[in-house]
């Protein structure tokens, strides 16, 4: 699978802030649905830890962003603190924060 496999090491920093269409989310959790437990756990993004329950959270994953009717999904490896501040920053620097 292309979504499991990209690279041969897991960068978390170089994968922050990557943009996905819902076109692409469903597209990788399809392929990622037809690998075997073995496969996702060599994957350096799932590893052998999460290789049992991977396609259980992207099941959710897809039912939230489905409900939420959401276009895109971003990735961020920040806690939801560091990304409210961040936000609060950006507003700020724009004039929108009051």
């Amino acid at each position: 699978s292309a979504y499991i496999h990209k690279r041969k090491e897991y960068n978390r920093e170089a994968e922050d802030g990557v943009v996905m269409s819902r076109f692409q989310m469903d597209k990788a959790l399809a392929e990622l649905s037809r690998t075997t437990q073995a496969q996702r756990a060599q994957s350096p993004y799932i590893g052998e830890k999460r290789a049992p329950i991977f396609i259980a959270g992207g099941i959710l994953l897809k039912t939230i962003y489905d409900d939420l009717n959401l276009d895109t999904l971003i990735a961020s490896y920040k806690s939801a603190k560091d990304s409210i501040i961040m936000e609060l920053i950006a507003e700020d620097k724009n004039g929108t924060l009051e």
